[in-house]
């Protein structure tokens, strides 16, 4: 498996430009755990670039809400923020947080494709 670096990062997403390597480096590591060799070669490399953005991502909205919890809806006029539901941490939860971000749909995309669900009779 090829491990993107934080260069190959900002080149799919330049608009990460101004996060540093250092983190950009350990959202990639921290997304090679969800991504192996049972993969299609040719999806995971990408596969690691999209999830590595969507938590990215997640860590920068939920240090805009100063509250530690991602912001799901905002308005201005008389003042109205709506936060997502806390839950404990399971493969459900997982999947609906990768559903904040259009980079983690992108990753879900990928993962249906290469973890199918198995029935078992």
């Amino acid at each position: 498996m090829i491990v993107p670096t934080a260069v190959n990062f900002k080149m799919k997403f330049p608009e990460f430009a101004n996060i540093p390597d250092a983190s950009v480096e350990f959202a990639i590591e921290e997304a090679c755990r969800w991504v192996d060799d049972t993969w299609l070669v040719n999806d995971q490399t990408l596969a690691i670039l999209y999830l590595a953005a969507h938590m990215l991502m997640v860590s920068i909205m939920r240090a805009q809400s100063a509250t530690g919890q991602v912001i799901s809806s905002e308005r201005m006029g008389e003042i109205s923020v709506t936060y997502l539901a806390t839950q404990l941490p399971t493969q459900s939860r997982f999947s609906s947080d990768l559903l904040t971000t259009l980079y983690g749909t992108r990753y879900l995309e990928m993962a249906h494709v290469n973890i199918p669900a198995i029935a078992i009779i």
